[in-house]
């Protein structure tokens, strides 16, 4: 799924590397990225981007596109530096829980297309709401 330049497991992503990792993996959102590009371009930017087009695709019920943009939120999260995994939680997990809830998107479908760890993100997000 993903292409061979990916980095070994046991090392974090700096927020270059997610925001060239995340262009590169998802073209759509790279698009996104130049077409809104005014000044310096943050891991949080970038996160936003992908959320937006996940919202896209969640609209076109893009099953199969969403896993993929979930899973490699998941790995960014896993491999990030806390700051990295604090835009992936704050900014992505965010906003498109909020956009499940709008919907009306059953959280147990949303859940089923997630890895483990952003999977318990969005619970933790998902039981917060309201309190």
């Amino acid at each position: 799924m993903y292409s061979s330049n990916l980095k070994n497991f046991n090392t974090m992503y700096n927020e270059k590397e997610v925001i060239t990792l995340v262009q590169s993996q998802i073209p759509e959102v790279k698009a996104r990225i130049e077409f809104e590009k005014n000044g310096s371009l943050t891991v949080y930017a970038v996160m936003q981007q992908l959320a937006q087009h996940v919202k896209a695709l969640l609209v076109n019920d893009a099953k199969k596109s969403i896993k993929q943009c979930f899973d490699l939120a998941g790995m960014i999260y896993k491999n990030g530096t806390p700051a990295i995994k604090n835009a992936v939680s704050n900014v992505f997990v965010y906003s498109v829980s909020n956009w499940v809830d709008l919907f009306y998107i059953p959280q147990s479908e949303m859940a089923d297309l997630m890895p483990k760890n952003l999977k318990e993100e969005y619970k933790h997000m998902h039981d917060c709401k309201g309190v």
